[in-house]
Order: structure tokens, then sequence, then C-alpha cells
């Protein structure tokens, strides 16, 4: 199993992981400072971002399956003060 962490301390997009495809999960900890996290995905080698999906945007601690082809992936945050959040993607 491979394990991608992001780790997340203000707002904006987090650098771009692999994602070798196939299905996982996405789980957020910490404190999230009131921010709403997003797992993005992009399958075009990083031009173009788009979320994985509802399930896969989280406003606490928590996680998502998700089911991707091989793809590149970031968190996206957004309206958080001070966060101080470890994010992981799994594969399995």
């Amino acid at each position: 199993m491979a394990t991608t962490t992001f780790d997340i301390t203000a707002d904006g997009n987090t650098a771009s992981a692999n994602y070798a495809g196939g299905k996982g999960y996405f789980t957020l900890q910490g404190t999230e400072g009131g921010g709403t996290y997003t797992l993005q995905f992009s399958a075009d080698a990083g031009t173009t971002y788009s979320a994985v999906g509802t399930s896969s945007t989280l406003t606490a601690s928590g996680g998502a399956v998700i089911d991707l082809p091989p793809c590149k992936l970031r968190v996206n945050t957004a309206g958080s003060t001070t966060p101080v959040i470890t994010a992981k993607v799994v594969e399995y």
C-alpha cells in the first residue's frame, strides 16, 4: 500500500502527487480551523484540477473512499484559520 501525506497549515493548494489509480481512501486529521478541505485530481498531468466528489470534501476530521484512474492528486484548503492538518491518500 502506497501512502501520500499532505501537511496543511494554510489555505491554498498542496503540492501534487502521483496516484497509481484504483481504490484507496482519503483521510483528514488535525485541527481544521473551520476550513473546507477538498481532494482534487488531474487527469491531464496537472493542467486542470477538479474535485474528486462530494464525499471527498471534508470540513472535519474523517475520510472517504476513492476510486480513480492514474492521475495527480492535491488537496485544496479554503476558509480556514490556522489549520494544522495531516491529509493522507492511501492506495489499496
